[in-house]
């Protein structure tokens, strides 16, 4: 490693190119995953400190097919066997397309040096072992095999952006991507073909923690069909499915960001109990506080006797488990006088003994809206 380093420096100085070294320790485990991590790491530090558009980076076709068939033998689906892309984020392979004979044809031509790492031999790491034994016999059945891989792979991507571009339409009207609950109307995800199914159970999982691997994935995708059931996803998160929703948990939540109250005279209207927008008595709702719900936090639900538990009266009105600790409440101490979209206490709910009345409306999400919401507001 001192030696390429010491190499990449002297090109650098000849071409008059900044170069800048970065030492980095790796961890155990893994050494080749390990250090590629840390690469990359350390890339895009770089790339942070010196405002860089993106990192060029010098995998080719030989990498390439040598990808593609890493993640055939693990059983990858067509993300994984449509290999890297040209363009990754912020990650640039230009000579992704370009075989490594011929760019080592070219630095002969121009009597250019380069270096070998150090490990390219050693044939008890799984790519080396492809490139060395394996697709040398393949090149020799198949002359044009790294073309037709990369054709492939190029075929494969394009489907690939096409049927992502298809799932994302759909989350769109059917889920919340929203990181304090990302969740997916499960009924219209159970109509969806197989294969769209598992594309965005998927993309769900992974705002969970991590992308989960094809066993775990199958599991989830029983859910569809098993109310009131779940299952654990890697990264610590859980998948939960409630009557109508599937829920993707992670093991740390952020707190739901609040919206806005604004008021306005009333016009005598009757607000819905399930909407953004009530009539209160005024008096009543006055110094009270919008807010999240709070342990002891009770409610007087209109049209009933006594108080309850917050936690009891969301059970009673089917909010699913995952929205109660999201749903916003206007409360003045630990009484609950409206949660938003749910209902109101019958301590501020205009009567005939009510002198001033005002209208309230939420301006903001509720936990369970989708991503298409609009201001007419959605059950929880």
């Amino acid at each position: 490693a001192e030696q390429d380093a010491a190499f990449v420096v002297a090109l650098c100085d000849t071409m008059d190119v900044p170069v800048t070294v970065t030492r980095v320790t790796v961890g155990p485990g893994n050494l080749e995953a390990a250090a590629r991590e840390a690469r990359y790491q350390a890339l895009q530090a770089r790339a942070v400190e010196t405002d860089a558009n993106v990192i060029a980076l010098a995998h080719q076709a030989d990498d390439q097919a040598e990808t593609i068939l890493m993640h055939w033998m693990r059983g990858a689906g067509a993300a994984g066997l449509a290999g890297m892309r040209v363009l990754s984020g912020n990650l640039w392979r230009p000579l992704l397309t370009v075989p490594r004979q011929q760019l080592i044809e070219v630095l002969a031509a121009l009597g250019a040096g380069w270096r070998e790492d150090a490990t390219n031999q050693n044939a008890t790491l799984v790519r080396n072992a492809l490139r060395l034994q394996v697709i040398p016999q393949l090149r020799a059945l198949a002359p044009a095999f790294d073309v037709n891989v990369a054709r492939a792979a190029r075929l494969m991507a394009m489907e690939e952006d096409w049927a992502d571009g298809q799932a994302e339409q759909w989350l769109f009207h059917n889920a919340s991507l929203l990181p304090a609950n990302p969740f997916l109307l499960a009924e219209p995800c159970a109509k969806l073909p197989a294969a769209m199914q598992r594309r965005v159970v998927r993309r769900m999982c992974a705002l969970a923690g991590d992308v989960p691997d094809m066993d775990t994935t199958d599991r989830v995708l029983k859910l569809l069909n098993v109310p009131r059931a779940s299952v654990n996803l890697p990264g610590g998160g859980k998948a939960l499915r409630t009557r109508h929703r599937l829920h993707f948990l992670a093991a740390q939540r952020p707190p739901m960001p609040l919206g806005r109250l604004h008021a306005d005279v009333s016009d005598g209207a009757k607000g819905t109990t399930r909407g953004r927008w009530q009539e209160f008595d005024l008096d009543a709702v006055s110094g009270a506080a919008l807010r999240l719900p709070r342990v002891g936090d009770t409610v007087a639900p209109l049209g009933m006797a006594g108080t309850q538990p917050l936690s009891k009266y969301l059970g009673n009105r089917a909010v699913d488990l995952p929205f109660r600790a999201n749903a916003p409440v206007l409360a003045r101490g630990q009484d609950v006088l409206w949660v938003v979209g749910v209902g109101i206490s019958r301590l501020a709910a205009v009567t005939e003994n009510t002198r001033r009345s005002a209208r309230l409306t939420y301006a903001g999400r509720l936990p369970w809206d989708l991503e298409c919401f609009s201001s007419g507001g959605t059950r929880p």
